[in-house]
């Protein structure tokens, strides 16, 4: 098993994705040095949008939905904002939790890996418990970055992703099934590889 790769929940049902990017350096040191503004990268998720080339914003938030400009911690939120209408219990935003952080490193093996996992979850701002996303919160996310060696891998792994139904209004419904079956088909895997590919990007000085 990859390193870090437990943190991503068994699929069941649904739709799955594995979305990766990956870069080799010329040493471990550099790769070492390098892993360290992966995972910097990683955990500030209020710049995401920028590195993916603004297919969606998102900003991280705590648990009230107040935004953060700190390291994300479990129990905080991730509102994204996308390029597609809202739904009435949304506020125009789809809406995560952070489940899990986990680090973990070996000297032994050679490897390092941090990840986050993220489930659908309701808006924090309006309450209540409808979920304020377009998949059900069966589904979930991991945002996984690791070093093997000289070598660093990004991946975002979704899990068991069917369209969130249970919302209040039809029109609510009919838009999440049009956007889940979209994110199924491949609108969410454009969003993830430019993601992936913009957490292991070198600095423009060191690009050939």
């Amino acid at each position: 098993m990859a390193p870090g790769a437990a943190i991503i929940p068994k699929q069941i049902s649904g739709g799955q994705s594995n979305t990766v990017a990956s870069i080799e350096l010329p040493s471990v040191n550099e790769a070492c040095d390098h892993y360290a503004t992966v995972k910097t990268r990683l955990m500030d998720i209020n710049n995401w949008g920028q590195i993916s080339n603004n297919l969606a914003e998102f900003k991280l938030t705590d648990a009230e939905g107040n935004l953060k400009m700190s390291r994300p911690e479990e129990g905080d939120h991730i509102r994204i904002n996308l390029p597609a209408p809202g739904t009435a219990g949304s506020g125009a935003y789809e809406w995560v939790m952070i489940e899990y952080i986990v680090s973990k490193s070996s000297i032994m093996a050679d490897y390092e890996s941090a990840a986050l996992l993220v489930r659908p979850a309701p808006n924090p701002v309006r309450g209540g418990g409808e979920i304020a996303h377009f998949f059900k919160d069966d589904a979930t996310t991991t945002f996984l970055v690791r070093r093997d060696g000289n070598t660093i891998i990004a991946g975002v792994h979704g899990r068991n992703e069917t369209p969130n139904t249970d919302v209040y209004t039809l029109l609510d419904s009919i838009r999440n099934i049009i956007v889940g079956i979209g994110a199924i088909l491949g609108f969410s895997k454009v969003q993830w590889k430019s993601l992936v590919n913009g957490l292991i990007s070198l600095p423009e000085y060191k690009k050939p």
